[in-house]
């Protein structure tokens, strides 16, 4: 077996939420030549079954299992061991890592062979994978100013975004264990000492942290973080004394278990007092207190010669209390550091000064960069999707549906989004996300036009050949459009094409899969009967098959989408007959459940709408005149008025039927009446394909309801109406792979 030039070390501890979808990120590499090296340490969930359904599907997944938890840095270690790469990469189990970070960590590497440890740039993301702009981890770049951040006891690289060279790791003999945390920062403190300024940091953006409350990070508390940031700049002072490392013959971390002389304790204690002032309380008088302590401090306890010690001790306070606004304080303590350490001191400032005029310049220079990118105008190629996103009042759920585009792992697209009249807000929500994302297109309408308005102004700008629909509520899974923009590449004849939706409710529990037909003939029949076996916010289409009058005004409350299916459907049969629908068997978007849905508030007018839609086709596939052809119609009303008798009944039944399929999928409807209300439905209606579906949709119900009597009576039904129609939908349930979970 051929050697990787690239190992990925991971280690795991019950880690089953977010496992595969950072295995997948890694598998999903542009680089190939690799090894994933996953050490589960000793988990209690379900971690070990993922790991090895990975490891049976793909032979670079290499699972190790420690039959105990023995710790992070342990299993870090037993990692070291098997790993087989010339270079090794970090990688957390709950986090994400962009398409080509192998590729531009390898290149750089062999470019440039002074550099032995490369990170890279991080931004965070929460338990759901939404980016948080507020909280990114800090970057740092240059040689020399990582040397002195990691002297100082900062944290300068994202220890999971690394690669390092193999022989560095085991030089040093990998990892302390005795680390619970902090392991990353001591090995940076050992290799600088070893080897010098070796580090650097790529300024893209190819790693993704995950925040949350169950990491190993969030598990322990700033001042135990504090206290190792401590012993690790200890130790590595003791080193460059000449003196023995007091970790290595140290059996825990504790004060009292370190082999050092009480003045040295106490030194150390007073050290990790001052590294505390790094956070502050919130409350003014306790951090009052503490600034006036640490000032106690200086004047008793500090000797002369450790004031020239890391962390300078007057600089520090002078530091803490310009952070709590006791400009007094701040004086005081740089004039006591100015007569200490001139030279020092004024280093400080200089960079104090120089940090905060980067810091100005790079704000003022952001907000011009989004004011010409707002003014830009869009005469660069065109993409290849045109993502249509249409939003009203949807605050709180728009930053994680806009989020789970810019995820895409498909990059050439551009996401339109027509705000119609939001009153919340929304508007500052969009203008926040389209400084960070030149992708993203924003349309404002003045007021509430309705989602057919919205959506046709979005077609408008739309510039690709293929458009796909989106709603402000809903989720996409990472890999949809390149999924979707594939399959329509390779199969020019399909003209919309949907996915499996799974469905969501509060605290993004997904709860099942929407019902999916695949079959493209079944597809158009279903359209037909009064079935919508496409999720209209899972479609993508083709630009030049859609009607000139894509959204009608009268949909304005909801329909609209079956409206455009069935349009498009009888295009299909009279002009582009060998042209059609299809649906992808992978499930590719999540559908948000929620009160406040369209499909719910309006449960009544989109039922109406439907008829109006089965009503308008009906005419086209008849050769008479379509009264919703143009829009000159915009109410219910006066499109009831352009109706027959016969069209009256047969649109009174068809609002019955959608009542009847409603109720059944909402659960709100007797089993016992649904037998009474499908004989009902028989003597009105007139379309045999139509009520033969609701039959069957009913018989389907009972039988998941385990009434079988009641579902044999509504086949029974069926069948007695219209045999021929009866087997032909059976045949579309039975054998065109329907799922229904």
């Amino acid at each position: 077996m051929a050697i990787p030039h690239v190992s990925v070390l991971m280690a795991n501890y019950n880690g089953e939420r977010f496992l595969a979808s950072a295995i997948v990120s890694l598998l999903e590499q542009s680089y190939r030549d690799f090894e994933i090296v996953v050490v589960d340490d000793g988990s209690t969930d379900s971690s070990p079954a993922i790991l090895r359904a990975f490891v049976s599907q793909d032979s670079r997944v290499k699972g190790f299992f420690l039959p105990r938890n023995r710790g992070f840095s342990s299993a870090l270690n037993y990692g070291l061991l098997q790993v087989r790469g010339e270079y090794i990469a970090r990688m957390d189990s709950d986090d994400l890592c962009h398409p080509n970070r192998l590729a531009k960590q390898v290149a750089y590497l062999k470019k440039h062979p002074e550099i032995f440890m490369l990170g890279c740039r991080s931004n965070d993301i929460d338990e759901q994978g939404a980016k948080l702009h507020s909280q990114d981890f800090p970057f740092y770049r240059g040689r020399v100013f990582l040397e002195r951040c990691i002297k100082k006891g900062f944290y300068p690289l994202v220890h999971a975004s690394l690669m390092v060279r193999r022989f560095c790791l085991e030089e040093l003999n990998g990892y302390r264990e005795i680390f619970p945390v902090g392991e990353d920062l001591d090995l940076y403190a050992r290799m600088q000492d070893r080897y010098g300024a070796v580090f650097e940091n790529l300024p893209e953006q190819l790693y993704s942290y995950r925040r949350y409350r169950q990491s190993l990070t969030a598990q322990h508390q700033f001042s135990q973080h504090a206290w190792i940031q401590t012993l690790v700049m200890y130790s590595a002072r003791c080193r460059r004394q000449g003196l023995p490392d007091p970790i290595d013959r140290a059996r825990s971390l504790h004060l009292t278990s370190l082999p050092i002389s009480a003045s040295e304790r106490n030194f150390l204690r007073t050290w990790y007092f001052f590294h505390r002032l790094y956070r502050l309380p919130q409350n003014k008088e306790k951090r009052s207190r503490l600034l006036r302590r640490a000032e106690g401090i200086l004047e008793k306890d500090f000797l002369p010669n450790d004031l020239r010690c890391f962390p300078y001790p007057y600089l520090q306070l002078a530091r803490a209390s310009a952070r709590s606004g006791d400009l007094f304080l701040f004086l005081r303590m740089v004039f006591q550091a100015w007569r200490s350490d001139r030279k020092r001191t004024s280093r400080f400032l200089w960079r104090k000064v120089v940090f905060l005029l980067k810091k100005f310049w790079g704000a003022v220079s952001e907000l011009a960069k989004s004011r010409v990118k707002n003014r830009k105008k869009f005469t660069d190629a065109s993409p290849r999707v045109s993502v249509v996103m249409t939003t009203y009042n949807r605050a709180r759920y728009l930053p994680q549906a806009i989020a789970s585009w810019q995820r895409q792992t498909l990059s050439d697209f551009e996401l339109i989004v027509v705000d119609d009249g939001s009153t919340d807000s929304t508007k500052k929500l969009l203008r926040a996300c389209a400084r960070d994302d030149h992708r993203l297109r924003l349309v404002f309408l003045s007021r509430n036009y309705g989602i057919p308005y919205a959506a046709n102004r979005g077609l408008e700008v739309a510039r690709a050949s293929l458009i796909a629909r989106a709603d402000s509520d809903d989720i996409a899974l990472p890999r949809r459009l390149q999924r979707q923009a594939l399959y329509m590449e390779s199969h020019p004849r399909v003209m919309a094409l949907g996915c499996l939706c799974g469905t969501v409710v509060r605290k993004n529990q997904r709860v099942g899969h929407k019902v999916l037909l695949r079959r493209r003939g079944a597809i158009t029949r279903g359209l037909m009967q009064g079935a919508v076996p496409l999720v209209h916010s899972s479609i993508i289409f083709r630009k030049s098959y859609l009607p000139k009058s894509c959204y009608k005004k009268i949909f304005r409350l909801g329909g609209e989408d079956y409206d455009l299916f069935l349009r498009m459907a009888i295009k299909t049969q009279n002009k582009m007959k060998n042209h059609c629908f299809d649906n992808l068997p992978d499930l590719l978007m999540l559908y948000r459940e929620h009160a406040f849905r369209t499909t719910r508030r309006y449960s009544k007018t989109i039922h109406q709408n439907h008829a109006c839609a089965l009503f308008s086709a009906r005419r086209r596939v008849r050769g008479q005149e379509d009264p919703l052809s143009d829009d000159s119609i915009v109410d219910l009303e006066s499109l009831q008025q352009s109706m027959t008798d016969e069209e009256r009944a047969a649109f009174d039944s068809d609002v019955a039927a959608q009542q009847l399929l409603f109720a059944m999928s909402r659960g709100v409807v007797k089993p016992k009446d649904i037998v009474h209300r499908v004989r009902a439905l028989r003597t009105d209606s007139t379309d045999k394909g139509r009520f033969v579906w609701v039959a069957l949709s009913a018989a389907r119900h009972q039988a998941k309801m385990q009434s079988y009597h009641r579902s044999l009576l509504c086949l029974w039904e069926g069948l007695t109406f219209s045999p021929l129609w009866t087997m032909i939908a059976l045949y579309d349930i039975v054998k065109t792979r329907r799922y229904i979970v």
